[in-house]
């Protein structure tokens, strides 16, 4: 721990990484199309190429997402577990898990039909069979524009900003983004940048 401090390194766990990658929004085995897994910006039909079930896509006439990201006070969305909307299900939760940097459970929710589910108010059934409202957002929970990995930016909302956000809207807006003040992922490569020209000149 000592030596990874100057690069603001920290102990981490698979655990960890679960949680990160339901906050970005990387899918697991996925058993629907991509139209229903809100992957259509990735299907080009009009391509001269051929591809796989291109016929099938394209037959489709319902095309939109039925995948949805969840956010929740006061619980943690349990894989599995339906979501209701008053005495109905009309989903199941893909995945779920305590997000610390969020200050609450976020997950996925697989919807039964397309639709206008982003913003309504759901409830997922918990193992005691107590449901608590959530709200239905898109993925990924933050960073849509993918600024991280596009090198736009490399300042990451510091927790404290998080936790005075709440989760129940929908995730960290673009201007906690923007104007965070901790930057971790500059610290990580200026100091994997410091070690190698040190390395360098050995």
């Amino acid at each position: 721990m000592s030596v990874g401090k100057e690069h603001s390194l920290l102990i981490g766990c698979p655990g960890a990484l679960e949680i990160r990658r339901i906050e970005v929004g990387i899918l697991d085995n996925i058993t629907m199309n991509p139209w229903h897994a809100g992957l259509d910006t990735f299907i080009d039909l009009d391509k001269d190429e051929d591809f796989v079930d291109r016929d099938g896509l394209q037959a489709m006439t319902n095309r939109g997402s039925r995948l949805f990201g969840i956010t929740c006070q006061g619980t943690t969305p349990d894989v599995g577990n339906s979501v209701m909307e008053g005495h109905t299900a009309v989903g199941r939760i893909s995945a779920g898990a305590y997000s610390p940097f969020q200050q609450c459970g976020i997950g996925y929710v697989r919807f039964a039909e397309s639709g206008g589910w982003e913003g309504r108010e759901l409830a997922p059934m918990s193992a005691d069979g107590s449901a608590a409202a959530c709200a239905v957002v898109n993925l990924p929970f933050y960073d849509p524009e993918k600024r991280f990995p596009g090198g736009s930016t490399t300042r990451f909302p510091s927790a404290d900003q998080a936790q005075r956000r709440s989760c129940g809207a929908g995730g960290l807006p673009q201007d906690v983004m923007q104007d965070a003040a901790v930057e971790v992922v500059g610290d990580l490569v200026a100091g994997i940048d410091a070690a190698g020209q040190d390395d360098l000149g050995r």
